[in-house]
């Protein structure tokens, strides 16, 4: 008669003993599969494994369709991120796999205008004049820029000291490293210069350095002021001293004094690796069968 209170015992210890066992085997997997999840890009954490580090910074040259870019050691474009700002990199998780970092050893050291910024998960990358560098997962062969414009914010990573910047109102327009538009004016290149004197403290030039040399399509030539001045496909470039925000365009459509128009400088077509079949990479304006307006006021 007492057998069965002990028989239930018994089954009731043995399947206390089954519960507990596969408990513990979910927690387990559980637990690992959360690790997984995590190092496959849900908190960036997965940027070390889609990105190798590297010594030095990524001073490789190729010409592209979209002009002299920087690439990788495996000859992949680099691309900044309008999102990110010097310094600081706002690309992670998601976006890093899509985007992968271009990482920098503990062992490396700034170098001209390389540096090193810092990123959420602890890694490092390298930055060209501040912005954090990175690839394109859909670019699979050396000189690929199918990531230039992607969403208007990635852009390739040139070796001129530019950019570029979504604009609201003119697009995409080409920027120095800070992103403040570049402007040209309309009825001026560098071996005629319209530009001079008063002029130049509303435009400054763009100047560039001893260093600097020509990069594709941006060239340096001496201006009056015995300065080296980059221009793009011959166009000398200037800022707008009102413009004082990234993407600021205030400067465009003013009129000079010479009847020329200042614009915000846009990518022409034509480039290193395809010129454009036309003999000028910009056509010549038409001459005008009237003279020129007079210079409304406040013209420059």
């Amino acid at each position: 008669m007492n057998i069965y209170p002990s028989f239930r015992f018994v089954s009731l210890a043995f399947a206390v003993i089954f519960l507990l066992s596969g408990c513990s085997s979910s927690s387990d997997d559980g637990g690992n599969s959360g690790v997984a999840g995590d190092a496959g890009g849900g908190d960036g954490n997965a940027d070390a494994a889609t990105a190798t580090a590297t010594d030095n910074p990524p001073g490789k040259v190729r010409a592209t369709n979209e002009g002299e870019v920087y690439t990788n050691e495996e000859g992949l474009t680099l691309y900044t991120f309008n999102s990110d700002s010097p310094g600081v990199t706002n690309c992670s998780g998601s976006c890093a796999d899509s985007w992968p970092p271009m990482l920098a050893t503990d062992a490396a050291a700034p170098q001209g205008r390389f540096s090193i910024v810092p990123r959420d998960d602890g890694a490092k990358q390298w930055a060209l004049d501040g912005m954090p560098l990175y690839t394109w997962i859909n670019d699979s062969a050396p000189g690929d820029t199918t990531g230039e414009g992607v969403n208007d914010l990635w852009f390739v990573a040139q070796t001129a000291p530019v950019s570029k910047f979504n604009t609201p109102s003119e697009g995409v327009v080409i920027t120095d490293t800070r992103s403040l538009t570049l402007y040209v004016l309309d009825n001026e290149t560098s071996s005629n210069l319209v530009c001079r004197d008063s002029c130049l403290t509303a435009w400054p030039p763009m100047l560039g350095t001893a260093d600097d040399i020509d990069r594709g399509d941006y060239t340096l030539f001496t201006n009056d002021s015995g300065d080296k001045q980059w221009a793009y496909k011959d166009k000398p470039l200037y800022f707008w001293k009102d413009d004082v925000n990234p993407g600021d365009v205030n400067g465009q459509g003013l009129a000079h004094s010479s009847g020329g128009t200042w614009v915000a400088a846009k990518k022409q077509q034509g480039s290193d690796v395809e010129p454009s079949s036309e003999s000028s990479s910009e056509p010549s304006p038409e001459p005008s069968p009237e003279p020129s307006p007079e210079p409304s006021p406040g013209a420059y």
